[in-house]
């Protein structure tokens, strides 16, 4: 209903499609060292759009290397959604 997408609007809600987009682009680009991506949410606020998810990577692997992945995941996740 119209009122329903005003209030999800102004209540910045979740977006499916934007969920269904972001899941694509994993699987897509998706690698082998990654272990999993869950809790994935997203949301929009205006014109910005928040994208939260948990990556799990191999526990032997240092916090450097863990943090460039998640660093190069983000980057994906931006350069898609500028």
């Amino acid at each position: 209903s119209l009122v329903k997408k005003s209030f999800s609007a102004l209540m910045d809600a979740s977006d499916e499609r934007l969920l269904e987009r972001i899941s694509e682009i994993l699987k897509e680009h998706r690698k082998d060292l990654w272990i999993d991506i869950h809790q994935l949410r997203a949301w929009r606020a205006g014109e910005i759009i928040h994208i939260d998810l948990h990556l799990i990577l191999p526990r032997n692997m240092t916090l450097e290397a863990a943090h460039a992945e998640a660093k190069e995941l983000e980057a994906l996740l931006v350069e898609r959604f500028e």
